[in-house]
């Protein structure tokens, strides 16, 4: 059966919408699904070790977050440009693959302004509407780029964000053999 994107819309009432995370990480609720009876009900995170079984295979995420949203204009205009990176292309960072907007206005050999001491140039057109774009200068994204917050969270990016929305086992490169470490001992006796 295929996936549809479609398939993932849903009606998020405004008044369930969390716009900040919660003080404490374990404060977080989260849905559970009981295969076996077919039900769900929410929970608690702090509960989250309960649920594991011996033999469990627990996936963890070590994304860390990045600043990857980035604002900027054409050299000699003032319309704003929206570039979220999505992945790197060389060990360096300074090619991307990218979402541009507005997209179809940028053609390739094209330079986005981000910062005076920062541009980037349009370097191929890809496939699903994304671009391959190239950093030049000494600016770094980290002082001008954004958390991507998702669409639903209607406000401005803060400092905090960068750590709140980002996993704990990503403090460190990647998860580390300590972290796992920690990450089974969770598993009830």
């Amino acid at each position: 059966m295929p996936i549809r994107i479609e398939d993932f819309h849903y009606e998020l009432p405004d008044e369930l919408i969390a716009r900040r995370p919660l003080p404490g990480r374990s404060d977080s609720r989260m849905l559970v699904l009981d295969r076996a009876s077919q039900t769900f009900r929410d929970d608690m995170f702090r509960n989250f070790p309960s649920y594991l079984q011996p033999g469990d295979c627990m996936v963890l995420n070590n994304t860390r977050v990045i600043p990857a949203r980035l604002f900027g204009h054409r050299p000699g205009t003032t319309g704003k440009i929206e570039i979220f990176l999505l992945r790197a292309l060389n060990v360096e960072a300074t090619r991307w693959r990218a979402l541009v907007r507005p997209g179809k206005k940028l053609l390739v050999g094209q330079k986005v302004v981000l910062a005076p001491d920062l541009t980037v140039t349009i370097t191929a057109h890809l496939d699903n509407g994304e671009r391959e774009v190239e950093f030049e200068g000494s600016g770094s994204i980290e002082s001008i780029g954004h958390v991507p917050l998702p669409p639903y969270i209607d406000r401005p990016d803060e400092e905090s964000d960068l750590v709140r929305y980002m996993t704990v086992c990503a403090y460190t490169a990647g998860c580390t053999t300590n972290s796992m470490r920690s990450a089974r001992r969770l598993r009830p006796k």
